[in-house]
């Protein structure tokens, strides 16, 4: 999914509940870019966004597999590198988000989100 980083009041709490009740107890997968400026993934200072989303995660039982230590987003001479890129995971013990370092020329590095499942019957 994307959000853009102009509308400030954003929330996710319909959409988060309404996959959530569609995924039952199966796995579910949530990446996006969020937008969602926060200390602790290289931004200066939190925003309203990313707490709601943190509560909204911590809520509502998801992981955040997003590792800061691997800035997805490329900075620049006037920005740091930054995590704007998320991937969250429900009912899955096993799921592992790495950042390939691979550009493509875009200003995002690509991500590989891993999740393992049980066999389809």
């Amino acid at each position: 999914m994307y959000c853009s980083p102009r509308p400030k009041n954003v929330t996710f709490a319909a959409l988060f509940s309404r996959v959530l009740k569609a995924a039952g107890r199966d796995s579910l997968v949530i990446v996006g870019d969020f937008n969602d400026h926060s200390t602790l993934r290289g931004y200066v200072r939190d925003e309203k966004r990313w707490r709601t989303l943190a509560e909204l995660a911590s809520t509502l039982g998801l992981t955040l597999h997003t590792d800061p230590a691997h800035p997805k987003r490329v900075g620049n001479s006037i920005t740091r590198d930054t995590c704007p890129d998320l991937a969250f995971t429900k009912n899955n013990r096993h799921a592992d988000c790495a950042n390939t370092e691979e550009t493509l020329g875009s200003d995002h590095r690509i991500l590989n989100t891993t999740v393992t499942t049980k066999p389809m019957q």
